[in-house]
């Protein structure tokens, strides 16, 4: 999954998910030239990070740089499309479309027979953005056919990211099939790109699995933050203030009223920086939630965060915090 799409991992423990450990004011105020230091330090960590030997830590790097840093960042995405590794190669696909790259629309294109699912997935969706708009038929042919609940629920998003009404017969027809039917999974991504192209049932839908099973509620969450459509604001509040509420859950409602230019989850985000878990079940947890604390902050993008943003990516020793922190600062500092 995505970086900027945490993995939804199970989650075990509420008494976990909440114990942060202490809440105090990290709140520092830089002046302009050291947020421009700042900035151009954590662009040039993604810009390594992109060539890192991790996969996971390259491709988080090349989703934060198309977003931040699209101009330095487009020798990475060029690079990634020859890596030995899909993860790579799909990361490139989306970045190089992002940015309408037709330099690479050769090395693009033969990725459509790529052996990789994904990539091809990803090399139809940069080839769409580029306008050769027919390959998008291998996205709803994904999305209506394959057996890959994973691949079904990808073509979905990655057709929602092209926010093209004209695609909504086919993805409300793909809602109809019976594999997808019994997938929430693909359920909530497919009525989310509906919403994404403009259709507003499809939103109120989205909306309404915030208050479903945790796992669709997370994916639901992370769809409306996509979005940013102020009907969702209400939802998302509501989830944030929940303190019974999964702590994932709360921080993907406070990026996404961070979107709507709403501030009220600074300061879950700033104590959620500095979480550390106490589940032996789940590793993964800290790193998680401390990356989605980082990217709430800089969609939040107050400037206060700054500080917090700074430790978290010279202090952490894992790479992928690292990027969350690089490119939430990148976010809130604006070259």
């Amino acid at each position: 999954m995505p970086f900027l799409r945490f993995t939804l991992a199970p989650m075990i423990g509420l008494a976990a998910l909440l114990a942060l450990s202490g809440c105090v004011d990290q709140t520092v105020r830089l002046s302009p030239t050291e947020q421009l230091e700042l900035r151009r330090r954590a662009e040039d960590l993604l810009l390594r990070a992109a060539q890192s030997g991790d996969p996971e830590v390259a491709t988080n790097a090349i989703e934060a740089l198309v977003q931040v840093a699209p101009r330095d960042g487009l020798p990475r995405f060029r690079d990634a499309l020859r890596s030995d590794v899909p993860m790579l190669r799909f990361a490139g696909c989306l970045a190089c479309g992002e940015v309408r790259d037709r330099t690479a629309g050769e090395a693009i294109r033969r990725l459509l027979d790529d052996q990789n699912p994904r990539v091809r997935l990803g090399a139809a969706y940069a080839v769409y953005r580029m306008g050769d708009f027919p390959q998008a038929e291998i996205l709803a042919k994904t999305l209506s056919d394959n057996p890959d609940e994973g691949l079904r629920a990808d073509a979905a998003w990655l057709i929602g990211r092209l926010r093209e009404p004209a695609a909504a017969k086919r993805l409300r027809r793909a809602l109809r099939e019976k594999v997808n039917e019994k997938s929430s999974k693909v359920t909530v991504q497919t009525y989310a790109a509906l919403a994404a192209c403009g259709d507003d049932e499809a939103l109120d839908r989205v909306i309404a699995f915030v208050q479903g099973d945790p796992i669709s509620r997370l994916l639901a969450l992370q769809c409306l933050a996509e979005i940013g459509h102020e009907r969702a604001r209400e939802a998302m509040t509501f989830v944030l203030r929940d303190p019974e509420e999964y702590l994932e859950a709360r921080l993907l409602a406070a990026r996404g009223l961070g979107r709507l230019r709403s501030n009220m989850g600074m300061k879950l985000a700033l104590d959620s920086t500095r979480f550390t878990s106490s589940d032996r079940e789940d590793p993964e947890q800290t790193p998680r939630v401390r990356r989605l604390a980082a990217m709430a902050l800089g969609d939040i993008g107050d400037p206060a965060a700054l500080g917090a943003l700074r430790t978290l990516a010279e202090s952490s020793d894992d790479q992928r915090i690292q990027v969350a922190a690089s490119y939430a600062i990148c976010r809130i500092v604006v070259d």
